[in-house]
């Protein structure tokens, strides 16, 4: 009864949006933009996706009609879940388009108006993921899209092929269960190959006899601690 409550809630904001535009009510069409987010966000997931798509891709037109500057960050996020929409019906080109325009909006938050905690938390470093904060989500789906839309290239890198594979293990249905044993296990050993080349080096160079320390310590040095050994306290 609540999805369908929200559902229908989100329609009425949707008719809203629609008629403040034609009245030139850009007050009345940020104020049912938030609206609907408040109450369409909690369908966003892979069970009610279809229920918001053409909700909020509507929204999402009018606020950049209207250029609305109050609700950048709400404009983000819009783009973004409609993207998981397009995605999740395998409209690809479509959903990228969307990460495009989400990943093109100016929605830096000042750094002065961080939290004094995040301040001190960022010091030297970059503060970019921090007035950012939704880039690292959106570049991270538009690489994948740019794995799954390139037919004549196959990636390189085994983070990239382990993501792939994952990928086609979040689309399998429940009883596609050996068909998920299979890829999973094709990920483990491609990870696995790759954690045994770049230790191979090191695992040759140790030894297998121990070499205790000397019993008279004709150094002033302090002892150092044996290779891959922990340093004794």
């Amino acid at each position: 009864r609540e999805v369908e409550a929200r559902h229908k809630a989100v329609r009425l904001c949707e008719q809203c949006i629609a008629t403040a535009k034609r009245i030139d009510e850009v007050d009345l069409v940020e104020e049912s933009a938030i609206v609907m987010w408040n109450l369409g966000r909690e369908l966003a997931c892979s069970a009610h996706r279809y229920r918001i798509h053409k909700a909020f891709q509507k929204c999402a037109e009018v606020l950049d009609e209207v250029q609305s500057l109050s609700l950048v960050q709400l404009r983000v996020h819009l783009h973004f879940e409609i993207a998981c929409c397009e995605i999740a019906q395998d409209l690809l080109t479509k959903g990228r388009s969307e990460l495009n325009r989400a990943l093109a909006i100016d929605y830096t938050v000042p750094q002065n108006e961080l939290s004094e905690a995040v301040q001190k938390q960022i010091g030297d470093d970059d503060p970019a993921p921090y007035v950012r904060k939704l880039d690292a989500s959106i570049n991270q789906q538009r690489h994948l899209l740019h794995w799954k839309l390139n037919l004549y290239e196959e990636p390189t890198d085994v983070a990239d092929q382990v993501m792939l594979l994952l990928d086609q293990v979040q689309r399998q249905s429940a009883s596609a269960g050996k068909l998920t044993f299979n890829l999973l296990t094709q990920g483990y050993a491609k990870l696995e190959a790759a954690l045994e080349e770049l230790t191979g080096e090191r695992l040759q160079a140790l030894t297998d006899t121990f070499e205790p320390p000397p019993r008279v310590i004709t150094s002033e040095k302090p002892l150092q601690p044996f290779p891959h050994q922990a340093p004794a306290t």
